[in-house]
């Protein structure tokens, strides 16, 4: 009986270790999540992408890696605020929070489309409205005399002074 409890015992204590998370540093920026906040979690087929850094994992690895051709995201200010897996396809909205009046601003940047799992990216700007054009008006002989007299009519009422 005291071999048997023994026996249970050890098994009891094998089968809750076989259900342990293994936790470890990671010293690469290469093979980590490189901020520590994740707003977009994205899946597709057996890969998973997150923001901030467009990382992602494949097959449920202890690896996490990052693509190649995001310079936006890589070497500016560029992060994930939105992620959209179909199939093939991937599409990224990345934003950028500029610090004014001492206060963090979400501002649109671009985006990255792949049309092949990530393999390769294409950078996309954002949008923006066209700037306001400048209205010329053409001003007739008619509508000369009719200001001057308006002029005029006005610094006669209004009188000198």
């Amino acid at each position: 009986m005291r071999n048997m409890l023994l026996l249970l015992s050890i098994l009891v204590f094998v089968m809750d270790l076989s259900h342990a998370q293994s936790v470890y540093s990671v010293n690469s920026a290469f093979n980590s999540i490189r901020q520590n906040g994740v707003s977009s979690i994205e899946a597709g087929g057996d890969t998973v992408w997150i923001s901030p850094s467009l990382n992602f994992n494949v097959a449920n690895s202890a690896d996490w890696l990052l693509p190649t051709g995001i310079d936006s995201i890589l070497s500016s200010d560029g992060r994930v605020f939105s992620l959209s897996i179909d199939g093939p396809r991937i599409g990224v909205g990345l934003g950028y929070s500029p610090v004014v009046n001492d206060e963090s601003v979400p501002s649109a940047f671009g985006y990255y489309f792949s049309e092949d799992h990530g393999i390769t990216w294409a950078f996309s700007d954002f949008p923006l409205d066209a700037p306001p054009r400048t209205i010329v008006m053409m001003i007739c002989p008619m509508m000369v005399r009719v200001i001057l007299h308006l002029l005029m009519e006005t610094a006669l009422i209004s009188g000198p002074g």
